[in-house]
């Protein structure tokens, strides 16, 4: 018979650290899937596709969600370490 005593497992958590993490891994998805959609559009932009105009949206968009990804990483290390990064 099993009770419902905490048996100590391995996949034991500090308190929050889960939701943070997945707050995390859902900020990374979606910027490095915005960053792919930006370097796509630069492809397509080398390629006589696109106006000017989007040439600079491109590159704006791709550094910006270059850096959102960066701060998520940033992060998850403040995180898994448990102290700021300078």
């Amino acid at each position: 018979m099993v009770d419902d005593e905490d048996t100590g497992s391995q996949d034991a958590q500090p308190e929050g650290l889960p939701d943070e993490v997945a707050q995390i891994a859902h900020e990374l998805a979606e910027a490095l899937t915005a960053l792919g959609n930006y370097v796509a559009a630069a492809a397509q932009i080398y390629e006589g596709k696109a106006t000017g105009g989007d040439i600079r949206k491109a590159l704006e968009g791709g550094l910006s969600q270059h850096e959102r990804a960066s701060s998520a990483l940033r992060w998850l290390q403040e995180l898994l370490t448990g102290r700021k990064r300078i």
